[in-house]
């Protein structure tokens, strides 16, 4: 593989519609058996007898807020019942996270996160919260103005083998183990509900104290399964070296996986194009192995400005490279560069205020318009795949 080449002789089909004025594409190398595939269960969501639908997309700060793919949730939950699946609570961990989920908890709870953590690598949201405290309790409120948002199952994943687990509305509790050292508690209930409070008592007091892992969010009746995890100033390397990932991903198995990383990688406006490039395949080919029939999508990171004024020529070279690998491993690709405007588009974007005053992360509409801009794709690329 030629790293920095860049295919530009290989066609692109794109064009756009109006939606809400919001442009719209499809994505790049959509004729792969595995995108094919993923196809024909998407379209057939509506059948009662049809296998639910896990979308998975993992990515840095742009993911962990939440406004992006939230927007990608609703706009396919005018079409289908969508749940949240895998989230975190962000905010117990004293960070961002998505304003569809808050959590509450009295207990004093200790942050590890992917970069400081020296025990070894972090679950998949590169989180983990603990504490020491006797009794834990965690409420939970979900974003009640959309009725699909409400859950009827919670699962909290932890680490302790032996707990006493309530929540008074709850039909069903029941403790499992999930793989080394991970267990996972369920709570179903008998109708949908938008919040839950919980307790937990562990039999033993463990060394490293009550670790919370992740929280997954579903609903029965849903047919797709939205799950997002994101992680501030990721990059690539970061996410092979220093995240867990896989065991998780063996929970859910995703039918589609989308990889939105990058900025973190080249915001010093430099780029070793083969490092780069061995990099994206290292972890492309990893989750091959793992999921040889799971569709992926590769997105671009996006235009931004190095210290709020410089034009960083790195995001158009790691675009390439992106969607070389994304031609070559059979993944589509999504060029929200180009979408966006191209380089120094950010200062666009910052005008219309879409964009963030650091000019790398975009506004609350920003996120939105991209979430919106990106479903476009999403559903338009679905809807050409299988026509002749």
């Amino acid at each position: 593989m030629t790293a920095g080449l860049i295919l530009s002789a290989l066609p692109i089909v794109a064009w756009a519609q109006e939606r809400n004025n919001v442009a719209s594409s499809i994505f790049l190398n959509a004729q792969n058996e595995q995108w094919i595939a993923f196809v024909k269960k998407f379209k057939s969501t509506n059948s009662i007898s049809s296998h639910k639908i896990n979308i998975l997309q993992i990515g840095d700060s742009h993911i962990q807020g939440g406004y992006f793919t939230n927007q990608v949730r609703n706009l396919m939950n005018s079409k289908l019942n969508v749940s949240a699946g895998f989230t975190f609570p962000y905010n117990l961990a004293k960070t961002n996270g998505s304003e569809e989920m808050r959590y509450y908890s009295p207990n004093h709870w200790n942050v590890n996160k992917w970069n400081t953590n020296d025990s070894g690598k972090s679950p998949i949201a590169g989180y983990l919260i603990s504490t020491n405290d006797s009794v834990i309790r965690i409420s939970i409120g979900i974003n009640a103005n959309n009725p699909n948002n409400r859950s009827d199952c919670i699962r909290f994943y932890h680490n302790s083998p032996g707990v006493f687990a309530e929540c008074k509305h709850a039909q069903m509790v029941d403790t499992r183990k999930m793989g080394d050292l991970v267990y996972v508690t369920t709570f179903k209930f008998v109708t949908p509900v938008d919040s839950a409070s919980i307790s937990f008592i562990p039999h033993q007091r463990l060394k490293e104290g009550f670790q919370l892992f992740s929280v997954e969010v579903d609903n029965y009746s849903s047919r797709v399964s939205y799950h997002a995890l994101g992680i501030n100033g990721i990059t690539f390397d970061g996410y092979i070296g220093k995240v867990n990932y896989l065991p998780w991903m063996r929970q859910i198995s995703p039918d589609c996986l989308i990889v939105s990383f990058g900025t973190n990688d080249i915001y010093s406006g430099k780029i070793n194009s083969a490092l780069f490039a061995s990099k994206v395949c290292g972890l492309i080919d990893t989750l091959k192995r793992a999921f040889p029939n799971m569709a992926v999508i590769i997105t671009s990171p996006g235009d931004h400005l190095r210290f709020k004024k410089y034009n960083n020529h790195a995001i158009a070279i790691a675009s390439g490279i992106l969607r070389n690998v994304a031609i070559q491993k059979n993944c589509l690709f999504w060029d929200f560069f180009s979408e966006m405007g191209g380089e120094g588009s950010s200062r666009d974007w910052y005008k219309k205020g879409w964009m963030f005053r650091d000019y790398v992360h975009l506004s609350k509409e920003g996120y939105k318009r991209q979430g919106s801009m990106f479903y476009d794709a999403f559903m338009n690329t679905v809807e050409q795949t299988l026509e002749e």
